[in-house]
């Protein structure tokens, strides 16, 4: 959520990265999670790699669903509004949106409604077409390689940079130590646009030095 609020969530800089996100779909994490985080990776691959769609577009999308996790293993006990709240998040952290009077508190309910709120595709015709099986493997292989136990982390041209628990970020697993390790993401980020020959997206400003 913090990386969306510092980086992710500014239109220009979204559009000068190319993005992916990996999705942990091992035998150890269906344990810890349950079966259910298949069909939640699956509904998120779906949306990522099978609906063509803008990276501007599913971006903002899989954000929605990040916002409501909450709902996408809902026992029926929670609603949209709650999820969106933060009220079932360790954290306490919202997502951000507002008008949730047409959202379902389920897997399929959330993923239509964020579907439609930032795009024009219908989840139930993605739904029946959508086979992510062989790109569900890969994408929880490379999940597995990278990761070696941090809270979080990105690559940026091949180099991992992961969020440090511990005073450099202002406490572990806290708001502000996301945040400040979002902001040195943003930097990293605007480096790369400019080391790639590209324009630095007017929002790097205030976390990259005037060229």
């Amino acid at each position: 959520m913090s990386l969306h609020d510092v980086m992710l969530s500014n239109d220009d800089l979204l559009a000068a990265i190319d993005l992916t996100v990996d999705f942990h779909g091992n035998e150890a994490s269906v344990e810890e999670h349950g079966m259910v985080l298949l069909d939640v990776n699956r509904n998120h691959l779906c949306v990522q790699h099978e609906a063509d769609l803008d990276q501007t577009e599913w971006w903002p999308t899989a954000h929605c669903m990040f916002g409501l996790q909450a709902c996408l293993d809902n026992d029926g006990s929670t609603t949209c509004d709650q999820a969106e709240s933060g009220s079932e998040d360790d954290l306490a952290m919202t997502g951000g949106e507002t008008d949730l009077a047409n959202c379902d508190c389920s897997l399929d309910g959330v993923t239509s409604y964020c579907l439609s709120k930032y795009t024009s595709v219908e989840w139930s015709a993605l739904d029946k077409t959508c086979d992510v099986s062989r790109l569900a493997k890969k994408s929880s292989g490379r999940a597995a390689q990278a990761d070696d136990g941090a809270t979080l982390w990105v690559t940026i041209d091949g180099i991992k940079y992961t969020y440090a628990e511990g005073a450099a970020y202002g406490g572990t697993n806290t708001e502000e130590g996301f945040g400040a390790w979002a902001a040195r993401v943003m930097g990293v980020a605007c480096q790369a646009v400019q080391n790639a020959g590209q324009a630095v997206p007017a929002s790097c400003a205030g976390y990259f030095p005037p060229h």
